[in-house]
């Protein structure tokens, strides 16, 4: 450990960084970072496998092409499913490609290292329902206040508001159907029930998967209080 510690105060070092000020306060512990480092590798496999797993299920799913109903059919419930899930999806990835490149760019300006993943961080937490621009944001802010001081950092926080606005408030609704539409407390609660459900991969879906449930309820004439339900296209 003690070995390790010098490597990364020879690496703060050559970043401009003092180490005293990291290691005094506690914020670089080898033997947490290297907990915090397994910790994000397991969680980032279960996300990839839960992924995979879908993705497995809805490729199968799509070639059974014996197994069909009415719902099927042109006009019919999983019709608009699906097509109400394909536009917020198509829609939200190339927004979220948008966003990710800005963001690199941004990072690439700045100075901040590890720009890529920032900007695939971006993209990724892009689907995250109201929390997801404080996950993105968070990582990077901090390094570059470590790296570069609080100005830059400043910076970084200030790019990443200006463009979470400019994509959700302008961009995205300008494209979006009002079907589409999902308030923001239910966006919120749509998190945390998913994500309790199916785990990372649930906060992902979270949007997508209550889109796909208010279709379903619209067609079978149910009233859901608060999600402001309009009659099925």
């Amino acid at each position: 450990a003690q070995a390790l510690q010098k490597d990364l105060a020879g690496l703060l070092v050559s970043r401009g960084i003092e180490p005293e000020r990291v290691f005094s306060l506690e914020l670089v512990d080898p033997n947490r970072l290297l907990g915090l480092a397994a910790g994000f590798l397991s969680g980032l496999g279960q996300v990839l496998s839960q992924a995979l797993l879908l993705i497995l299920i809805v490729a199968f799913f799509l070639a059974e092409r014996g197994i069909r109903d009415h719902t099927f059919q042109p006009g019919g419930t999983a019709a608009r499913v699906a097509r109400d899930v394909r536009q917020y999806l198509i829609i939200t990835a190339l927004t979220g490609l948008g966003f990710a490149v800005v963001v690199y760019v941004l990072m690439l300006a700045v100075g901040t290292d590890l720009a890529l993943v920032w900007a695939v961080l971006a993209f990724i937490m892009n689907y995250v329902p109201n929390v997801g621009i404080i996950l993105s944001v968070v990582p990077p802010v901090i390094l570059t206040l470590l790296e570069l001081g609080w100005q830059r950092a400043l910076v970084v926080l200030a790019g990443f508001l200006v463009l979470n606005f400019l994509v959700d408030n302008l961009i995205k609704p300008r494209y979006m159907q009002s079907g589409l539409d999902v308030p923001p407390l239910v966006g919120l609660l749509s998190l945390v029930v998913w994500a309790y459900l199916l785990g990372p991969i649930g906060a992902i879906l979270a949007l997508p998967l209550t889109i796909a449930l208010r279709r379903v309820l619209q067609d079978a004439d149910l009233a859901v209080p608060g999600l402001g339900l309009e009659p099925p296209a």
